[in-house]
């Protein structure tokens, strides 16, 4: 089998509401947003909250507009969709990638509304990777 490899990277943010009077804020999000850089100049956006890292959220495929690197200025080209999911190699991979670097048990794709992935409809068998700091293959 001819290897592709799907370089990656994750970054740790913190998205913080108002502070009032007390020192609270009125919402706080934090969360990991990986970056996986497929074929093409594509990517794949996915987002693990740290209250609840066995859940993961998966965007859809960007295409990069300029020469920054990964993750940075990128515009979305396609919404997942259900054929995609379960038949596209490299997303497969880098569901299984997350199931194994990151113990993801839930991964969700936005349709209008975020829905669950049914990872055991989909074939991984077939599909294998080698974790490399920094890439799938």
């Amino acid at each position: 089998m001819n290897e592709q490899i799907i370089y990656w990277n994750k970054k740790y943010y913190e998205d913080l509401g108002e502070k009032d009077d007390e020192g609270f804020y009125d919402y706080v999000y934090r969360y990991f947003d990986f970056w996986f850089n497929l074929p093409e100049k594509q990517a794949i956006r996915a987002r693990i909250y740290t209250d609840e890292t066995s859940k993961c959220n998966l965007h859809g495929i960007y295409i990069q507009q300029n020469s920054y690197g990964i993750g940075k200025e990128w515009d979305i080209i396609k919404k997942l969709d259900e054929d995609f999911i379960s038949s596209n190699i490299y997303f497969i991979s880098i569901l299984n990638f997350l199931r194994e670097s990151e113990k993801v048990k839930n991964f969700f794709y936005i349709d209008k509304k975020y829905k669950k992935i049914n990872y055991r409809k989909i074939d991984t068998s077939s599909v294998k990777f080698v974790k490399t700091k920094g890439l799938v293959i």
